[in-house]
């Protein structure tokens, strides 16, 4: 890149203070105090000149690197980034009790994450008698435990919404769905809408 050749002016604006000092002054305002003036040496313009050009190159050189790694940045997030609907899983439940958790369908892949924004059970009972479902995050049926809790949703609120960061699945971890005391004797199905991101770009997102 080339810079076009600055001239700081130094004379001219010397001569402007020149000018404005009354008639026999020997003095001119420096930062609201007098000062002798002192008219500059030659070749002092043509050295800032330098230096100013040379400052600014730098400046506009560092601004345009930094633009262009934004902008490559911003194409890797784009280039991995999109939303996914999960149709989701189902069963029938047995007792009044089932337990729905399936981490190829229901989690991410490696190298990616799942920015849950939507869940929903639906076939759950609903009405002044209503089922209530639990939703858990975890790698397995270990993980339904009091720590591991997400949210619950019941036949007559039956969706659930995270935010758009509320809820963040790692590859390898999913959602799980338990419940007990359903009197609901259709098929329960579990489904999510999530936002899928590279694992590498993650951290784009929490800023």
């Amino acid at each position: 890149m080339r810079c076009a050749r600055l001239r700081c002016g130094h004379a001219g604006i010397w001569n402007a203070h020149a000018a404005a000092r009354p008639p026999g002054s020997n003095a001119q305002l420096t930062g609201g105090h007098a000062a002798t003036a002192t008219r500059p040496k030659a070749g002092d313009d043509a050295v800032l000149s330098v230096e100013v050009q040379a400052d600014l190159c730098a400046a506009i050189g560092g601004l345009q690197e930094e633009m262009r790694l934004a902008r490559k940045r911003w194409q890797e997030m784009a280039a991995n980034c999109w939303p996914v609907n999960i149709a989701g899983i189902g069963g029938i439940p047995a007792a009044g009790a089932l337990t729905l958790i399936d981490p190829n369908l229901m989690g991410p892949k490696t190298g990616y994450a799942w920015l849950v924004q939507r869940i929903t059970v639906g076939g759950l009972a609903s009405g002044t008698t209503f089922d209530t479902a639990f939703l858990y995050r975890g790698k397995s049926v270990d993980a339904i435990q009091p720590n591991a809790l997400l949210n619950l949703v019941t036949g007559n609120s039956p969706t659930w919404h995270p935010g758009s960061l509320g809820l963040i699945l790692r590859d390898g971890e999913t959602v799980i769905m338990k419940g007990t005391g359903l009197t609901a004797t259709g098929l329960i199905a579990l489904s999510m809408d999530v936002i899928q991101v590279a694992t590498p770009t993650l951290s784009e997102y929490l800023l």
